[in-house]
């Protein structure tokens, strides 16, 4: 399973569960009006290399209906429950590529070329 991010996406949410050990990944991306999907993963560190192979990963996935600040409420109130310092990325009116740029700027993003 993976996380897509692109024009449809609204939010995403990452915390460092575990110190050195795991992380929390989530996006929020509408599917059509009024309806979402939320995707997260757990991933379980093998080592600090962000894209060791090894890392063990768990993935969700659900949908909901309603209005985007409503879905946002109720993600907000869920994370709650797993603890605090979750880092929040609205997308708000911004076009997709701002966001994106904000994204890739964030400490926990890690990316590489492959040519």
């Amino acid at each position: 399973m993976t996380m897509t991010l692109d024009e449809n996406t609204r939010g995403i949410w990452y915390c460092q569960t575990i110190p050195e050990e795991q992380d929390f990944l989530m996006t929020l991306n509408r599917l059509e009006e009024g309806h979402y999907e939320i995707t997260y993963r757990f991933r379980y560190y093998n080592s600090d290399d962000p894209f060791d192979e090894k890392d063990r990963k768990s993935w969700y996935r659900a949908e909901g209906r309603g209005k985007e600040e409503e879905i946002i409420s109720g993600v907000r109130k869920a994370l709650m429950l797993i603890g605090t310092g979750f880092t929040e990325l609205l997308r708000g009116d911004r076009p997709f590529d701002d966001f994106m740029e904000e994204f890739m700027k964030q400490d926990f993003v890690h990316a590489k070329h492959i040519h």
